[in-house]
Formats: structure tokens, sequence, C-alpha cells
């Protein structure tokens, strides 16, 4: 297909553009985070050692530690983007950028559970590429607490550019995300929306 074809060459081509979302969405490597949900800051922090592994460290306010190791391939991660409590069980969750890719940087949800920080997912967001965009949204649906994934790309037909949407939901069931549906790409009208592309769940952190 042409669409996917140019999304291809853009990829190729853009690899080396600047990493735009990093200084827009404010990614942190120190802040404060309810992560237990006591009422008390907790201090979370990102390092990397050695170059290819992150850690996310969180030293809570009764002196507890936590940390969680994980893959990291690129100077700014592992970053945290957002914070907030997002399930409805105490605690906020940690939104933490872990992984890049010229089309899409993953995206760890992190929250607190049985005494340890544990991964509940992993989404995509952002986007150094002028064809593929990604996002994430939190949002209360019926009583039942969601993070919707959203994928745009765009295609070329004819002389005509046209954006495709997916969706793919996951539901929160008590510390775990859980695919509920997903929705195929879909042409839709105009550029993807600003609400549904990057991070939209929770607050930007609090240094």
């Amino acid at each position: 297909m042409a669409g996917i074809s140019l999304a291809l060459a853009f990829t190729v081509t853009s690899a080396a553009r600047p990493l735009s979302h990093i200084g827009e969405n404010h990614l942190v490597y120190s802040a404060h985070a309810d992560v237990d949900g006591d009422g008390r800051g907790d201090l979370v922090t990102m390092r990397r050692q050695p170059v290819t592994v992150g850690h996310i460290d969180v030293q809570l306010a009764t002196g507890r530690a936590l940390g969680l190791t994980l893959r990291s391939d690129a100077p700014f991660v592992p970053g945290l983007a957002k914070v907030g409590n997002v399930n409805a069980i105490p605690g906020d969750e940690l939104f933490v950028d872990i992984q890049h890719f010229p089309s899409n940087d993953v995206i760890g949800v992190f929250t607190y559970a049985g005494g340890h920080l544990r991964l509940a997912q992993k989404l995509l967001a952002f986007s150094s590429d002028f064809p593929i965009h990604n996002g994430i949204v939190c949002a209360t649906i019926g009583g039942k607490h969601r993070v919707t994934q959203y994928q745009f790309q765009l295609h070329v037909i004819g002389t005509h550019w046209h954006w495709a949407r997916k969706s793919t939901v996951y539901t929160w069931n008590g510390s775990a995300l859980r695919l509920t549906s997903t929705h195929a790409f879909r042409f839709i009208k105009g550029h993807p929306p600003k609400g549904q592309v990057g991070v939209h769940c929770g607050a930007s952190p609090a240094k």
C-alpha cells in the first residue's frame, strides 16, 4: 500500500530528527509521588548504570526502598513522563519512558502492589516520525478505569493524504491492565487529535 511505503520512507529519513517530545513533555529523573498511597510523598529516581541498564528507585516516606531494573537504550531513558492514581487503588501510577524508537517510545505503566513496584503494561506514545503518532489516554467509563492506546498512521491515496487510527483498550483489574478490546485502523477526518497523542494520564511529576 502506498501509505505504508510512505510511512517507511519517513521512518528511515527522520530517525535523526530532534526528540521534541522530551522537552515538550518535561521528562524528569527525580520527582515525588505517593507511590504506596499512604498520603505522603515518596522520592522516585530514574538512572542508567551501566549504559544499557535503567533503574527505577523509590524511597518511600516510611524509609523502605523499592527498585526495578530494565532495558535502557537511549540517553534520556528511563524518564518519568506522568504520575497519577488512575486505577482507584491507593497509590500513584508511574508512566515511565523506558525505551525509544524513531516511530515511538515505550511507556511502562508501573503500580504499587503487594509491597512491590510492578509493571502493569507496556504501551506506546510519542513519535519523532512525521507519519506515525502514538498516545495513551486514561479515563473512567461506566465505573471502569481504562487506558486507551491510540496509534496513528498517515496514508497517501492518489493525491490525497489521510490519517488512520487504531485503538486498543485496557481495563484495570487490580494491579494489572487487561486487554479489553482492539479496533483496527480506520481513516479519520483531519489530523490526530492532540488529546490522543502523547501521555494523557495523571499529571506532570512534582520535583
